[in-house]
């Protein structure tokens, strides 16, 4: 058509054919550029979904923008895979759709859906915040997958500070020393005190175990009386190596004396035969009966009277006198009317020990 407007006016185009042409010129032209514009500018896409592969074309000029226009078309749990871009320049991506898995936490369980993201990206995505203490039965770092059963474990520590006391014990020591029924305090008890952190582990709110540290012990002090073992109220306070039985007497002697036990006082500045101190504990003996140094214990046949334990230091005119032992009192002023009192007693000496008539010294005794 354009060839025979052209033919018609000797060569020359004019009037309303030149028009018409010009209108198809410009139209041609303009189609041309916007249609070569709009080609060079689209991308291609290679996209596989449920195994199915297909070609799209797209305008995006990134992956990732083609990634953000393809979540437009599909559910907001699916996940898109990147492949990257293959060597034809082409988008290699995958559509994996969401599949359903069960969150357990806080005593509940939901379902929700996931796919080709890790655990830990979705407690993210959830909402899902674990303590510093909580454990999963799946590592963070594990891809989701289809019947996933995913169970948080809250485990949470409670810590409580308290100053307690420790009862102190009481502990008993039977002595000769004493009569029967008769006690003596020889040690205070105290408590002993410490500061105490409990802390108490919950599973899922529940408490399972406790934990205990002790902190500035001070241990307490066993409290210690003497309990009196002897048949009367011993004169002699003296503690020798040595025990009684149920009944009062010894349980261990080499052998054992009867006879009349009489008893004496002193002034200041008296000592004994043997050279020992003239103490309350000191008796006087025939040394060719009794041993000089020998250990005794002293006890009424009857249990009435009781002198206890004895040194065997002095001497006298006993044998004489049917005395088998002396026994030393005290200082004159103060135990005059003791001695008095004793008089003379039928006794059981039991020789504990015997001594070997040693003589300390006796400068200075006064018979």
């Amino acid at each position: 058509m354009l060839k025979t407007l052209y033919s018609r006016n000797g060569g020359a185009v004019t009037g309303k054919a030149a028009v018409i042409l010009s209108v198809i010129m410009v139209f041609t032209a303009v189609f041309s550029v916007g249609a070569g514009k709009y080609v060079g500018s689209l991308n291609q896409a290679s996209v596989t979904d449920n195994g199915n592969t297909v070609r799209r074309f797209t305008s995006a000029q990134t992956i990732e923008a083609f990634i953000d226009e393809l979540k437009l078309e599909i559910s907001p749990f699916d996940h898109i895979k990147d492949n990257g871009t293959d060597a034809r320049g082409f988008y290699n991506v995958e559509i994996e759709h969401a599949v359903p898995l069960t969150i357990t936490a806080d005593g509940k369980t939901v379902t929700t859906y996931a796919a080709g993201i890790t655990v830990s990206e979705l407690l993210e995505r959830d909402g899902i915040k674990l303590g510093i203490y909580d454990t999963m039965n799946f590592p963070e770092d594990t891809t989701v997958f289809e019947g996933m059963e995913l169970e948080i474990t809250r485990i949470e520590f409670r810590s409580e500070t308290r100053t307690v006391t420790t009862p102190y014990e009481t502990e008993y020591e039977d002595t000769p020393t004493l009569k029967k029924g008769d006690t003596k305090l020889m040690q205070a008890g105290v408590d002993g005190t410490s500061d105490v952190i409990i802390t108490d582990k919950y599973i899922n709110g529940v408490w399972d175990s406790s934990d205990i540290e002790y902190l500035n012990v001070v241990e307490p002090v066993t409290e210690i009386i003497a309990r009196g073992t002897a048949l009367a109220d011993p004169v002699s306070k003296r503690q020798g190596n040595f025990t009684l039985d149920e009944n009062g007497l010894p349980t261990e002697y080499e052998y054992v004396l009867y006879g009349k036990a009489t008893a004496y006082t002193a002034r200041d500045g008296h000592g004994t035969y043997s050279g020992r101190p003239l103490v309350v504990g000191s008796v006087a003996v025939d040394p060719e009966v009794i041993p000089f140094g020998s250990e005794l214990y002293i006890v009424s046949r009857d249990g009435t009277h009781v002198y206890g334990y004895a040194i065997a230091s002095d001497t006298g005119d006993l044998t004489e006198a049917g005395v088998l032992v002396d026994c030393f009192m005290g200082r004159t002023e103060e135990h005059y009317g003791d001695a008095c009192r004793w008089g003379a007693q039928f006794c059981d000496v039991y020789v504990l020990k015997e001594g070997n008539n040693t003589v300390l010294w006796r400068d200075g005794y006064v018979s």
